[in-house]
């Protein structure tokens, strides 16, 4: 999402999700909404959002349709424990970022034409 100065994010955010992703999310739905500075910031790339919600099912509507940004310069993460974005960012290494997502903490990988649920590094090896 494009970071301006005096931006209203909360509005944004809930913009994002009714026009881009037809998810009708009120603001009052969403429990806490901010910026995170990465620890080396780049110029070309603006700091992430961090959304949380106060119901979890709001959260998986979201999560299911991060598809429609497809071709957008907007991506749709979970925010993940260090083990599990440690392997996810493991598997996107050996099997492309296209073939490996994350959905509610567990981490998947397309291989072939089969999906398989990885929950340990070792899961990647056999995998190949």
């Amino acid at each position: 999402m494009q970071y301006s100065k005096n931006e209203n994010l909360l509005k944004a955010v809930t913009d994002l999700f009714k026009n881009k992703m037809n998810v009708n999310i009120e603001s009052t739905e969403i429990n806490n909404c901010y910026r995170v500075e990465e620890k080396t910031p780049t110029p070309d790339k603006p700091p992430a959002v961090l959304v949380q919600f106060r119901d979890v099912n709001k959260r998986k509507i979201v999560l299911k349709q991060r598809k429609l940004l497809k071709n957008t310069r907007v991506v749709i993460r979970e925010d993940l424990t260090h083990p599990r974005l440690c392997l996810f960012k493991s598997a996107v290494s050996k099997f492309t970022e296209k073939n490996v997502w994350s959905l509610f903490g567990n981490v998947y990988v397309k291989c072939g034409n089969e999906v398989h649920r990885v929950d340990y590094e070792t899961d990647l090896t056999c995998l190949q």
